[in-house]
């Protein structure tokens, strides 16, 4: 029997975190976002929030999709005003980076499967169908059940064109790529919009039908000849690229690039509505 979903006062806030690159490539220019990413789950694993789980990226499996995952949870922040605990799930696809999409895709609804959903209102029908069975709005829900975006879109519609003033609704996942317009070693966060040219969050973008989720990038710089870039992206990574991005566990220091995405990480996890 499937778990009980809590009811939404009382869940807590989850936020799922993408890296994308090429996985057989793991030090490359269009690696570097899951270069920040492992970084990132260190970092929060040295957080004094942290209240269980590690920076640990296990190999992890959902159907034919094969990742690797880290999960942890972070206390409520003691300035939050819901007082919910911050769930964080890391998410390494072990995939080519333009079939990203698909497993990226898989591995946040498993886990947030019905993270777009709400209460039903007090007297609605489906409300009234449920105190018919003596039954609350979080039973109803198949924990297994993959959302129907298209559906989840339009309703999320409904909601902006009847509150013009209420700022747009994001899916709870985000996601770390590389960016040829960028100089190397550039932080720029992105709400939503478009793939800008990038094979895998294209993908992503193809598979979710949906733009709704928030997005970090890195920039890697562009050569100059346009048909070098191919070359380019798959070319080594700086020692000061990659020292932006990391975390050290021993003396804590911070990378540049590591502590923008850290901060927008934790806001977005806390601050978003949830």
């Amino acid at each position: 029997m499937a778990p009980k979903r809590m009811p939404r006062h009382m869940a807590p806030r989850r936020l799922a975190i993408v890296g994308l690159g090429n996985y057989t490539h793991p030090l490359t220019r269009h690696s570097i976002g899951q270069i920040l990413l492992q970084n990132l789950a260190k970092r929060a694993a040295a957080d004094p929030l942290l209240r269980s789980g590690s920076s640990t990226l296990k190999s992890a499996r959902h159907g034919m999709r094969h990742a690797w995952v880290a999960e942890m949870v972070l206390h409520p922040r003691p300035d939050s005003e819901d007082n919910k605990p911050l769930e964080l799930r890391f998410i390494v696809p072990k995939s080519p980076m333009n079939l990203t999409g698909r497993t990226a895709l898989g591995f946040f609804w498993q886990w947030l499967p019905t993270i777009a959903r709400s209460q039903p209102k007090p007297g609605s029908p489906e409300a009234l169908a449920l105190a018919e069975k003596g039954e609350q709005w979080w039973d109803a829900v198949e924990v297994d059940k993959e959302v129907n975006i298209a559906a989840e879109e339009r309703r999320l519609a409904k909601e902006e064109a009847e509150q013009p003033k209420r700022v747009k609704s994001m899916y709870r996942l985000l996601t770390l790529q590389d960016n040829l317009d960028l100089f190397p070693s550039k932080y720029l966060y992105q709400r939503g919009g478009g793939s800008k040219g990038h094979n895998g969050l294209r993908n992503v973008i193809e598979k979710y039908q949906t733009e709704r989720f928030h997005r970090i990038w890195v920039g890697i710089g562009r050569p100059e000849r346009r048909e070098d870039v191919a070359e380019w992206v798959l070319g080594p990574l700086t020692r000061d690229e990659v020292e932006a991005c990391e975390y050290d566990e021993e003396t804590k220091h911070e990378g540049e690039v590591l502590a923008k995405a850290y901060k927008e990480m934790m806001r977005i996890g806390y601050d978003e509505p949830a």
